[in-house]
């Protein structure tokens, strides 16, 4: 109807994959105030603060250290997560999209950890990992992942794509 009549149209909906799908901007609210008014696109890549972030779709965080000199950030376990981040020098928390985190076998590079659950879905799998260190990180991956069978399984994360953090 939208693209037939050009008219405007204000939607509202707690779908946040609808919200996603069919909308040219989204007005994320809380208590009444907007949060972030933006695309889905800059809403789902950029959002403006952490409460933007979780509320749509799913995300971890992980704290750490950020460091320009070193690309990364180093996590309290001692971990180190290579990223350019658009922040200063300092404490951060990374917000990490399961669809860019990399499953791989146990004695692979990466982050080691052990696979807590398993929710298979519509052409996808939502993995839970919880690190050595006692992070817990959500995965998403196409189909099922022949390095994490069953919960239990120890396996290591990279992650992927470390784009967004925000100064602590």
């Amino acid at each position: 109807i939208h693209r037939e009549t050009g008219s405007t149209f204000l939607f509202v909906t707690h779908d946040q994959e609808e919200a996603l799908f069919l909308s040219d901007r989204i007005a994320i609210m809380r208590g009444g105030k907007i949060e972030q008014l933006a695309s889905p696109q800059d809403i789902y890549l950029r959002p403006t603060n952490e409460f933007v972030a979780d509320f749509i779709g799913d995300v971890t965080f992980l704290d750490g250290h950020y460091t320009a000199r070193d690309a990364g950030v180093r996590l309290p376990d001692g971990g180190f997560v290579a990223a350019e981040l658009d922040v200063r020098d300092g404490p951060v928390r990374l917000v990490i999209r399961p669809e860019d985190v990399l499953l791989g076998p146990a004695d692979a590079q990466g982050l080691p950890g052990t696979v807590t659950e398993i929710a298979r879905q519509t052409g996808t799998t939502l993995y839970s990992v919880r690190l050595n260190g006692g992070l817990e990180v959500k995965v998403r991956s196409l189909g099922l992942s022949p390095e994490a069978g069953m919960p239990g399984q120890a396996v290591s994360v990279r992650l992927a794509n470390c784009r967004l953090a925000f100064a602590l």
